[in-house]
């Protein structure tokens, strides 16, 4: 007597097989015919997290390149581990330097190394300057995920010695704050959000979020083209994303209370040791996409309330700082960012090395007679 079980478990098991086959083959035909450019993951890191060397976690003389379904950049550092060409630590004379410290936006993670702000920045200024007599550096000392506490260690133990006449930090809202907390903890599963920002952090709570990982390893070609397909159309439908939800509630629950407390403590640091050592210092703040997208919020979410925080923070302080959200709505200017990636693409680069430049000759940081 036949067992109908068994044949729904071979219809179960060929079921499953065909999908898997066919999920393997529709990957490799969205790599060659929809994906310009591979998705490939060997942006190289060093082992050493602790940055006791004063760096910025890169290895020094690297070159590799990564690349996802809407960019394909390399990247390429120099002597110091610094994604910028090579530079002496002594700052040549008739120099006025600038140190640009910051995560993967001051970094330039979705650009080329001659296409971040920092360099676009540094050419405007060597190319506006009105006399030959004062060349214009800007450094690019950014690393991924890092935050102000790191960045303060940085100009510590190592940024000091190039001796800077300003420093730019970029403070990011979308996880600036978060990168303090997780980045201090042991284990970070113990932080409670209701945000799927966690799943940026590859943080996986659950059966969905344990299967779409493995969906995401194992067809990592077909998983970007969806998800790229799936927020083009959530933006057009007027729909959103959650992801950085949890920074713009009007209530934060106690550990975003906390990490917002260390971010500001570590930043008043910076500014208190730039004092010190006759450094200006710049604070671009940076908003991410969701900000600038026409999104009906319920009552409990405050789209500026990173920017208030800062911002009032900041006068209270007598800190030099720009507001890219404010300057980004008033040029009217949402195409700026990689709609899946979330950094900005080379366009939001020139916009945001202009919003410098303006800023730099508005507030008087610039040598007198410059420009």
């Amino acid at each position: 007597m036949n067992n109908p079980f068994s044949k729904i478990g071979i219809c179960i098991s060929f079921s499953i097989m065909v999908f898997v086959v066919s999920c393997f083959i529709l990957d490799k035909a969205i790599l060659y015919f929809f994906i310009h450019h591979p998705v490939i993951k060997n942006f190289d890191f060093s082992e050493d997290k602790e940055y006791l060397s004063g760096r910025t976690g890169l290895r020094a003389n690297y070159t590799g390149s990564f690349a996802t379904s809407e960019y394909n950049i390399t990247i390429k550092t120099n002597s110091l581990g610094f994604r910028d060409d090579e530079i002496v630590v002594k700052k040549p004379d008739n120099t006025f330097r600038i140190l640009c410290l910051g995560d993967s936006f001051t970094f330039g993670l979705g650009v080329n190394g001659n296409s971040t702000f920092s360099k676009i920045f540094e050419q405007k200024l060597n190319n506006t300057k009105t006399h030959d007599r004062l060349d214009y550096e800007v450094v690019n000392a950014g690393w991924v995920a890092s935050d102000p506490k790191q960045q303060l260690f940085f100009l510590k133990s190592f940024g000091y010695k190039f001796d800077p006449d300003c420093v730019v930090v970029g403070f990011f809202t979308g996880n600036d704050v978060l990168e303090i907390l997780t980045n201090s903890m042991d284990k970070i599963e113990s932080i409670e959000f209701t945000s799927n920002f966690l799943t940026a952090l590859k943080i996986r709570k659950g059966a969905i979020g344990f299967i779409r990982e493995i969906f995401e390893k194992a067809f990592p070609n077909l998983y970007d083209f969806a998800a790229l397909k799936l927020i083009k159309i959530i933006n057009k439908t007027g729909g959103r994303r959650h992801m950085f939800d949890y920074i713009m509630q009007k209530d934060y629950p106690q550990q975003i209370e906390d990490g917002w407390n260390k971010a500001l403590k570590y930043l008043k640091e910076i500014k208190d040791f730039c004092d010190m050592h006759d450094f200006k210092l710049f604070i671009l703040i940076i908003p991410f996409q969701e900000q600038l997208r026409d999104i009906k919020y319920n009552e409990c979410i405050m789209v500026d309330r990173p920017q208030k925080i800062l911002r009032d923070f900041f006068m209270s302080e007598d800190i030099n700082f720009g507001d890219l959200l404010a300057h980004f709505k008033n040029i009217g200017s949402k195409d700026i960012y990689y709609i899946r990636d979330g950094h900005f693409n080379p366009r939001g680069h020139k916009v945001v090395a202009d919003f410098l430049f303006d800023n730099f000759c508005f507030l008087k940081i610039l040598p007198n007679n410059s420009f």
